[in-house]
């Protein structure tokens, strides 16, 4: 999936209306706060903007009646005052009844020459007799009753919603001093002490707290007794991947007596600090962070009031924005520790005042489908996530209104995806293509015409989806274009954890090039209940090639090789290109197992990334058993599918028995409800 060019946005945390001021939630607060301020603070810049709005309307006011007033000046030719702003305090020598002109008639002035000093000193003369004679003298006290006017005007127009705003500021920062239900404003060291205690060991721990704070100039803190001798926090693994890439947490603790003096909110909530092992990656997103922290969630009885806190990153750049969104899971913020994290208005940067909560739960376990994990998550958590999901962006009003606030990027996926139906019905079965620039599938439209061969051939309705990630989906664009697939086929990639959001017992064909595999999606696809199959070409008809991607990743490690040693490298013939490229490197004077190493690795680069196509002649009469048998296993649940030998292939057998049976990790690792049992078969395209 393409990393998406998301704006960064700076983001103000709502408690009750997180999202753009037009969804209704079910939060009964509407309180918000800055980083360093809380709500008190932001009524008194409302009053202030008020208050300077009322000046700035009189002083335009004031302007306008000041330039009628400068017009009087001498220097200016011509002088017609609007009858609207002339004195009317004596009628009988009223200005308004005359007009003012210093363009007379008069003999005086026809003899003197408006370009000559005289004919100037001859009008001032003229002009401050008319001063002295009481015209001017009246207007420059009118001029000033109507300043007056003009202010009393504005201020009763404001007065009322000046009024309102008043008491709406003493209303809030009277709940506030009290102390709401979720919200409320005080010294740190009125925050009650702290306490905490841990369940599982190891990378797989566990941690809950009372009256954890966070803060950026302080570090994240819990508070103690002074004068007592305590062991420190634990520190606590909170990234769900390898051991290689386990990073700690612990919060720092801090006695009663060194606490800052400072003002903080105190959030009567649950806060879930937790980690992601690389957010700008889609499938690592989801699998290694994202569905971990929900599971964690949903055992810890977490509310759409809960916090999330992300804590640590794993693999992280500034360069490339994260894909995660919380909005779906939670309505309260989800706090990060950096600038550039935040893609979402729901993303909140941790403050420099500290944010105390009355719950915090810390880790997630190191959670995840994936054989370096120490527990699993279950199929049911899985089941929960994509129901989750698919109600909350299933609300027209809601993706309605968040489309309208999103970027082109994130709508791509939905505004360029296109539709071909096959037949006439009711309920097609609904067949979706991924396809990508990189690891391109290069005979899709020759597929599609093999399965539009078989619905006419088997009377069967089929609705084909073409979807493209490649110019940027969001989560929730992802969840809207695939939630009601029956059937995906995609090249091997992370958008294939776009699975996650498909129909239970739904299938997903992963197509892969010669001499390539990988487990890793069938790891998390028997997590979920996806039926997961990769489809491999291994013949020389349906071999692709791709010579400058080959070339780039051969000479990004100093090797250059002609064109035609780069044709015999990648075609198969005579050696697969493993043992060419050894053989090669060996020749050139690099050791025995340095050179396979190079060799394996860098051909392992190129056949991930070369463009692929579906072997035609096996696929037909599978994707014809696909077809045939859909609706009897979508009767069944995603354990008996496996029993069938219908929801792994191939070399299944190590995954099965982890995630599905339990037959192997003594059974720790079982996703899916039932007795441990022996291992189902796999899932082989002529069964």
């Amino acid at each position: 999936m393409k990393r998406r060019k998301r704006n960064r946005v700076d983001t103000v945390i709502f408690m009750g209306d997180l999202m753009d001021g037009g969804r209704e939630w079910d939060d009964d607060t509407s309180t918000c706060f800055f980083p360093d301020q809380v709500n008190i603070f932001i009524n008194y810049a409302y009053i202030a903007l008020i208050t300077i709005i009322i000046i700035i309307i009189t002083l335009l006011r004031r302007y306008k009646t000041q330039n009628a007033y400068r017009m009087l000046k001498p220097n200016n030719n011509a002088f017609r005052l609007p009858l609207h702003l002339l004195p009317r305090r004596d009628p009988q020598n009223s200005v308004a009844e005359r007009t003012l002109n210093l363009h007379h008639n008069d003999s005086d002035d026809e003899q003197a020459s408006d370009d000559s000093d005289d004919g100037f000193s001859a009008r001032r003369s003229r002009f401050d007799a008319r001063a002295t004679s009481g015209t001017f003298v009246a207007f420059r006290k009118e001029y000033w009753a109507l300043l007056l006017r003009d202010v009393s005007e504005v201020a009763a127009d404001a007065l009322p919603f000046y009024i309102f705003l008043l008491a709406e500021w003493i209303q809030e920062s009277f709940k506030l001093q009290k102390g709401t239900k979720e919200l409320v404003i005080e010294s740190v060291s009125d925050v009650p002490l702290s306490s905490w205690s841990c369940q599982g060991e190891g990378r797989g721990k566990i941690c809950t707290y009372t009256n954890l704070c966070i803060s950026s100039s302080f570090e994240d803190f819990v508070i103690t007794q002074d004068n007592t001798a305590a062991d420190p926090p634990p520190e606590v693994n909170l990234i769900n991947a390898n051991p290689a890439a386990d990073l700690w947490w612990a919060p720092r603790a801090i006695q009663r007596s060194d606490l800052p003096r400072e003002h903080a909110v105190y959030v009567n909530e649950t806060v879930f600090v937790y980690g992601m092992y690389s957010p700008f990656h889609f499938s690592h997103m989801l699998f290694n962070g994202l569905l971990p922290l929900w599971q964690t969630m949903q055992e810890f009885g977490a509310t759409r009031k809960s916090w999330t806190y992300r804590a640590k990153n794993y693999w992280a750049e500034p360069t490339l924005p994260a894909l995660i969104d919380t909005d779906f899971i939670t309505d309260a913020p989800d706090i990060i520790q950096n600038q550039w994290e935040a893609v979402t208005h729901q993303q909140q940067i941790r403050p420099r005042a500290p944010i105390c909560f009355a719950r915090a739960v810390v880790g997630t376990g190191n959670a995840c489908s994936l054989d370096y994990c120490e527990r699993p998550i279950y199929g049911k958590r899985y089941q929960s996530f994509r129901n989750q999901a698919t109600r909350f962006y299933s609300d027209n009003a809601y993706w309605n209104l968040k489309a309208a606030h999103s970027n082109e990027h994130d709508m791509a996926c939905v505004n360029f995806a296109v539709e071909e139906r096959i037949g006439q019905c009711e309920s097609p079965t609904i067949v979706g293509f991924i396809n990508r620039k990189s690891r391109n599938v290069t005979n899709i439209h020759e597929t599609v015409n093999a399965i539009r061969d078989i619905a006419k051939r088997d009377e069967k309705c089929i609705l084909i989806r073409h979807i493209d990630f490649d110019h940027g989906c969001s989560l929730m664009s992802t969840e809207h274009v695939v939630r009601d697939l029956d059937i995906l086929i995609t090249p091997h990639g992370s958008q294939e954890g776009a699975a996650v959001f498909m129909k239970d017992n739904s299938v997903v064909l992963s197509i892969d090039h010669r001499g390539y595999w990988e487990p890793w999606f069938q790891w998390v696809m028997t997590g979920m209940g996806r039926r997961f199959y990769t489809f491999q070409c291994n013949d020389d008809n349906c071999l692709d090639f791709d010579y400058d991607i080959a070339e780039k990743i051969l000479s990004n490690e100093d090797i250059h090789l002609e064109q035609d040693e780069i044709a015999k490298y990648v075609s198969w013939k005579d050696k697969e290109p493993v043992a060419w490229l050894t053989e090669y490197l060996k020749s050139h004077g690099i050791g025995d197992r340095e050179s396979y190493d190079t060799a394996y690795r860098l051909t392992s680069d190129y056949l991930n990334a070369a463009p692929r196509k579906i072997d035609l002649e096996r696929f037909s009469p599978f994707f014809t058993r696909i077809i045939q048998e859909m609706d009897e296993l979508n009767q069944l649940s995603y354990p008996e599918v496996c029993r069938r030998g219908k929801c792994c292939g191939f070399a299944c057998q190590t995954v099965l028995g982890r995630n599905v049976f339990g037959s192997l990790a003594d059974g720790k690792m079982k996703a899916w409800d039932g007795p441990i049992s022996p291992t189902g078969p796999d899932w082989h395209e002529d069964d």
